[in-house]
């Protein structure tokens, strides 16, 4: 069985109007919670254990989450305080799998999870996947080169994305050196390059979310077909 954690505490302060102050999982997309459509990629994957990493409004995804059958899901709330996607997982590492997927709240990933996990089970490395994008609406924060992901930083306009899609081993996540109790994954990500302890998985098709108005209205689109 596999087993996905979610980071899925953010505000959605782009998207708040259409929210309605609920979490971004549950924004209607034609008709349905995002996360139904997403439950629909877990289970062609064979996911069968979700984890959510929440914080702002968890009381609706524990309400909706009650009529879900076909997977185990467990909450964990970060507590009052925001810890950011790197802290929040550190937090509750206690609770997680020995291994695991994990991906963002509003990220809609429709990938063969099973590329990833033949990657891991090859290289032993914690696993990140990439794709090349070209589209001037999201900054490249990944420089690859040579087949080697080279640097991770939200600031600058490399060549290749963070596709939202990883694969960690707890392991390593509780080696993590980074004292602070608040971070954001990304400085996990810098330190796993640093320790030559990521891999990489390159996805062909783009990603898709919705995380802002433009991210929503292309992904109605593509669902509606």
């Amino acid at each position: 069985m596999e087993n996905i954690v979610i980071l899925c505490g953010g505000l959605g302060t782009r998207v708040k109007h259409i929210t309605l102050d609920k979490p971004k999982l549950l924004i209607n997309i034609n008709g349905k919670p995002f996360f139904d459509h997403v439950l629909k990629i877990f289970k062609k994957n064979k996911i069968k254990n979700i984890f959510l990493l929440t914080q702002h409004k968890d009381e609706y995804i524990k309400n909706y989450i009650k009529n879900i059958n076909h997977f185990r899901i467990k909450v964990l709330r970060d507590g009052k305080k925001r810890l950011g996607t790197g802290g929040s997982l550190k937090r509750n590492l206690k609770f997680l799998p020995k291994e695991f997927f994990l991906t963002y709240g509003d990220s809609y990933l429709n990938f063969d999870y099973s590329k990833i996990k033949k990657k891991f089970k090859s290289t032993d490395k914690n696993i990140i996947t990439i794709y090349k994008n070209k589209s001037s609406k999201h900054k490249n924060n990944i420089l690859f080169s040579n087949k080697k992901i080279l640097k991770y930083n939200k600031k600058k306009n490399f060549n290749y994305i963070d596709y939202g899609l990883f694969y960690f081993k707890k392991s390593d996540l509780k080696e993590c050196n980074i004292k602070s109790k608040e971070f954001d994954m990304s400085e996990y990500i810098k330190e796993l390059i640093r320790k030559k302890k990521l891999g990489h998985v390159i996805s062909r098709k783009k990603f898709q979310e919705c995380g802002s108005i433009v991210g929503i209205n292309s992904l109605r689109k593509i669902l509606k077909i």
